[in-house]
């Protein structure tokens, strides 16, 4: 209940009750453990898979590594690269594993018939799908693959900017934890952006940990966007995706504004605790279920905290 008109963001945080199930004995054995150890722990405060819905399964990088060799495929770079056509054909015609099969079929049907504009206007006015219609027949007017950019709904648009920049701020903060863990002292578990780090709950480099994490305490890492004044690690990793950070500029072009939230590195998770656990009843093999329960402030993801206990 709420006296005031309740916005998005105007809660304090949110409380969690999260079943994992058919887990083997020594998974279970490993969450019980690091359940107890992580209790008031700061943890890495990363944005996980749901921010990174438009990368349509991006293939990760590899290995415990602060700076992955190849970045997740961003349309939205494509765009910032001048590749508008490509970045409008990806994001027109991608399709992605749980998308419903008409989509699918709309989608194969206008790749197979890119650049012949009114096939493509035909196509999507029988579909009805989204604002295609629109998009197609401007592209037949004027040809201009910027222009029909703008068109796309800025939703998807402001989506892919958002997933590019909180990829970057997750690659800032792995790759402080490995100049001052070391990779052996951390655990990588993959996400749709590539991996995220950990430290090794039961690693011998733990107390190190707790004394790095707890100086970071309060720290606070702003999204990169072109007006900041320390760039920190932002610009190294844009150089291997073939940008800088002033073109992020250009998605003011698209009618597209980028975050400038200033978000804290680390999250604690106080009242942490393992309230049930028990034997699932399958005939097959043996499997196990347990329950967490927590609370986090609001915009850190619950999910993160599972990879980080689960390994």
């Amino acid at each position: 209940y709420s006296d005031k008109e309740i916005r998005p963001g105007g809660h304090a945080g949110n409380r969690f009750g999260i079943t994992l199930r058919r887990m083997n004995r020594q998974t279970l054995d490993v969450l019980t453990r690091n359940a107890g150890l992580a209790r008031c722990l700061p943890l890495p405060n990363y944005f996980d898979s749901q921010r990174f819905g438009s990368l349509r399964g991006a293939q990760p990088a590899a290995g415990p590594t602060a700076a992955p060799a190849g970045a997740p495929a961003f349309d939205i770079v494509e765009a910032l690269r001048g590749n508008h056509e490509k970045a409008l054909k990806n994001i027109l015609t991608g399709t992605y594993r749980k998308e419903q099969s008409r989509v699918k079929a709309l989608k194969r049907a206008l790749a197979e018939s890119w650049g012949n504009w009114p096939r493509c206007v035909e196509i999507a006015t029988a579909a009805r799908y989204e604002n295609y219609t629109e998009i197609f027949s401007n592209l037949g007017e004027k040809n201009d693959f910027m222009e029909a950019l703008g068109l796309v709904r800025d939703q998807r648009l402001r989506m892919g900017a958002l997933a590019l920049q909180s990829w970057l701020w997750n690659e800032a903060v792995k790759a402080r934890l490995v100049r001052e863990m070391g990779s052996a002292n951390l655990t990588a578990v993959q996400y749709e952006a590539g991996e995220l780090l950990f430290p090794k709950l039961g690693g011998m480099a733990l107390k190190e940990y707790r004394v790095f994490a707890d100086s970071m305490k309060g720290r606070r890492l702003p999204m990169p966007h072109p007006g900041m004044v320390d760039r920190g690690e932002y610009e190294r990793f844009l150089d291997g995706m073939g940008l800088e950070l002033r073109q992020l500029e250009g998605l003011g072009e698209l009618g597209v504004s980028l975050s400038k939230e200033e978000r804290p590195v680390f999250v604690s998770v106080s009242d942490l605790e393992l309230s049930g656990r028990g034997e699932e009843d399958l005939k097959a093999q043996r499997r196990f279920w347990a329950t967490l329960r927590f609370s986090l402030p609001a915009g850190s993801y619950a999910t993160v905290i599972v990879k980080a206990l689960a390994g």
